[in-house]
């Protein structure tokens, strides 16, 4: 009991700023034993999160997918004007072309 009476004499010196972080804590908790009442909604709210995080990786790999298609083009496009069929060949010639 005297150290329970130590540390609320503690709490009631550092001031405003502890009480207001102990109310911002007690909030989040409250909040957090809510949603834990609920798991349903819980589980709606992630999966809700899931899917728009999925939707913009999809969107991101087809921006991929796009940039490579036209990487390809690109490749096969300079295979037809130089007559050149290997991939690995082309690129050793832009190299020492660039040095």
């Amino acid at each position: 009991m005297d150290l329970q009476e130590r540390l609320r004499e503690k709490d009631e010196s550092e001031g405003d700023v502890t009480r207001t972080k102990d109310i911002s804590t007690k909030t989040r908790l409250a909040a957090g034993a809510e949603n834990f009442s609920n798991p349903a909604a819980l589980l709606r709210r992630r999966l809700d999160k899931w899917q728009n995080n999925n939707k913009e990786k999809k969107a991101l790999m087809e921006t991929y997918k796009r940039n490579v298609q036209i990487i390809e083009d690109a490749f096969e496009q300079i295979k037809e004007a130089t007559g050149i069929s290997s991939t690995e060949e082309i690129v050793t010639t832009f190299i020492k072309a660039e040095e």
